[in-house]
């Protein structure tokens, strides 16, 4: 994989200088129509800042590469590092309304995908909101054994609108107990950034208790709350229950 990384890298960077330095000498066949005293640019000093961005992009993808890899190699410390989940919650909050969130998200290394339906519906003005949210691509950290840090963007799909925005994730878990408790936090943002329009923000923080526990499933409890801004018109604020289910 990484050498894939540096074959990409080292044409992209190739092909810039290459390129560079075909603009200077096509300048200099046509210095009549340069203005006089305007200094021309310096392609060696664009050339070193492209190698410079190469560099710092290889080194991030050498870095992601490595940890991809390690978290596949040590699959019984990090069993979230090639698994499969489906999560069914529910929340309760003002306005007599109710949220229906089931999800379900693929992993595999630091590469994960998520697809949820969020509904909210409210009993006192008979109001309802339909989105759905796929996350095409999130990145799992695992900075530590116990701690997850996960972010993400995607698209969030108003079902009701029929419209699409761009949708970004952040999320903590960190575990306790021997696995058998954790707390997860997380943060989604969703705007229209054409008209400078928030569309959708919502931050929970839920604690997870294990109640199934086999070798390659595990099941967990949810409890927790959580804050909705639909259009920056309607908060909501409550409580959330819910069941996950962890294959891997």
């Amino acid at each position: 994989m990484k050498k894939i990384f540096i074959i990409i890298l080292t044409i992209s960077s190739l092909v810039v200088i290459a390129q560079k330095k075909s603009n200077s000498k096509l300048s200099n066949n046509k210095i009549n129509d340069i203005v006089v005293g305007t200094p021309e640019t310096d392609g060696c000093a664009a050339a070193c800042i492209t190698i410079v961005f190469s560099e710092a992009a290889y080194f991030l993808i050498d870095v992601m590469a490595d940890h991809h890899e390690y978290l596949l190699d040590n699959l019984e410390t990090y069993p979230e590092a090639l698994s499969f989940e489906a999560m069914f919650l529910a929340a309760g909050g003002t306005d007599n309304r109710l949220s229906v969130l089931p999800r379900i998200r693929g992993t595999a290394g630091i590469f994960s995908t998520e697809l949820r339906f969020n509904q909210g519906s409210s009993f006192s003005t008979s109001s309802t909101d339909q989105f759905l949210e796929w996350q095409i691509i999130e990145f799992n950290t695992f900075p530590a054994e116990k701690v997850n840090l996960r972010f993400g963007t995607g698209l969030l799909f108003d079902l009701m609108g029929n419209s699409a925005y761009n949708e970004h994730l952040l999320s903590v878990e960190t575990k306790f107990f021997d696995n058998k408790m954790s707390f997860l936090f997380e943060g989604r943002y969703a705007a229209d950034y054409a008209n400078l329009i928030d569309i959708y923000s919502e931050i929970s923080l839920s604690a997870k208790i294990k109640a199934i526990n086999y070798k390659h499933l595990n099941g967990y409890f949810i409890i927790g709350g959580m804050y909705q801004n639909y259009y920056n018109l309607k908060d909501i604020s409550g409580l959330q229950v819910g069941f996950q289910f962890l294959v891997h």
